[in-house]
């Protein structure tokens, strides 16, 4: 009789009656006459469609009655979790004890990962390893520390950890391991296993896509970064790669359809505007490679690369004082960079504008004193000031960082036959 009204109740629910519905189910489980089973039945039936504080209400009642039942805990815990109560969880699963293996183990698991979400790796290492002396060979127990130490991105013992574990679902996470650790071969190798059962999963695809690029294998690496687009053309990672390894096969045209594509679906992205101009540039359409640099830097202004490359484009058309303004862009954004100030320099000299380009030079050299560009160049403008023996001061620490410099090996050596 009891079975058919909780069908019944339950269609109620599926069919929106949820008050009554939920009305009509309290009566049953508080009936003093409905088994314990049924009461089981009736608390998974209520997780299932989410009424999770019903399901911990009729659990907590069945588990006074039966406090040595370690599946009332775990289901307990489990329901605890998923009302955010995770305290209690954790003093439930500590009164599972070693003896009873699965439940044990089981235990380990859910309250390593309520350690993980607290951020508390220590702990959840500490108890995965407790449980590894009762059970060493328990391959889930492996791949669990596994977890805790690839996600404090300790990717060696992450990975021996996993090795040890050799479960499916770790397969992944060892491409990763191997493609942190340079092993590049072996995380593609690893990729293909976990993509043989996930072979949409994008991150996998994409992951597999720049281990393949990193190999050069550059066919691979667009067979499954072009699948990506295909099933997820809003994943706007991919597209730098792709068009990357379009690249680097000399096919332009497809390198710039996949440019296209990417701005499409992320139209403020200065790093696809900077790659379109890139192409451009190399195919010496350098109005065009301008302007898509200008684009890229009017969304960030601070973004380096397409700076450095409207340097290079303002070198090649001899714009020198364009160049300059945009060096001191640059400075202002990472003043520590020496070759800015060197590469100032070299563009002072162009306008002949000597004590600037001196000045250039000297704060090149205060930032990096083995910038021998910087060092030679001040040494060439300070002897045509007729300060001939500071710039031979800095030929000689130029000669002393490079010695095969023929050129300074002359001067030096006339002017000291001179002084002889």
């Amino acid at each position: 009789m009891f079975e058919t009204k909780i069908e019944r109740y339950f269609e109620m629910l599926e069919a929106g009656m949820v008050e009554d519905a939920l009305q009509k189910l309290k009566k049953i489980w508080e009936d003093p006459f409905v088994s314990d089973d049924l009461l089981y039945t009736i608390a998974e039936n209520l997780h299932h469609y989410g009424f999770v504080q019903e399901a911990i209400e009729i659990v907590q009642g069945l588990l006074v009655r039966y406090p040595e039942e370690n599946e009332l805990t775990l289901f307990l815990a489990e329901l605890f979790v998923d009302a955010g109560q995770e305290e209690e969880v954790l003093s439930l699963l500590h009164e599972i004890q070693p003896q009873a293996e699965e439940d044990y183990i089981r235990a380990i698991l859910l309250s390593s990962e309520i350690y993980l979400m607290q951020g508390l790796f220590e702990v959840a290492e500490h108890k995965i390893k407790g449980a590894l002396r009762y059970y060493p060979d328990e391959k889930i127990l492996h791949s669990a520390l596994g977890e805790v130490f690839y996600q404090q991105e300790n990717y060696s013992l992450a990975l021996h950890s996993f090795q040890r574990g050799t479960e499916i679902s770790t397969y992944a996470k060892m491409a990763d391991c191997y493609a942190h650790v340079g092993q590049f071969e072996e995380a593609l190798s690893y990729y293909e296993k976990a993509l043989s059962t996930q072979p949409d999963q994008v991150d996998l695809l994409f992951g597999y896509g720049i281990v393949a690029h990193q190999l050069q294998e550059y066919d691979k690496a667009i067979e499954k970064l072009v699948k990506v687009t295909r099933l997820d053309p809003f994943y706007t990672s991919v597209y730098p790669v792709i068009v990357d390894s379009y690249r680097n096969t000399n096919q332009i045209d497809k390198a710039l359809e996949y440019v296209e594509q990417g701005l499409k679906y992320d139209q403020y992205n200065p790093h696809l505007f900077y790659i379109k101009g890139e192409i451009h540039h190399k195919l010496g359409q350098l109005n065009e490679a301008m302007q898509q640099f200008l684009r890229s830097i009017e969304i960030d202004d601070t973004y380096l690369p397409s700076l450095e490359s409207l340097v290079e484009i303002h070198k090649e058309e001899e714009s020198w004082e364009d160049g300059i303004i945009v060096l001191h862009k640059m400075i202002d954004v990472i003043p520590e960079r020496g070759d800015l100030y060197t590469k100032l320099g070299q563009l002072y000299e162009e306008i002949e504008e000597w004590a600037k380009a001196e000045t250039a030079y000297r704060e090149a050299i205060q930032l990096d004193e083995e910038d021998v560009e910087a060092l030679n160049r001040l040494a060439f403008l300070l002897r045509d000031e007729g300060k001939r023996e500071e710039a031979i001061t800095y030929w000689r620490k130029s000669l002393s960082i490079i010695p095969d410099q023929w050129e300074i090996e002359e001067i030096l050596s006339e002017y000291d036959a001179r002084k002889e």
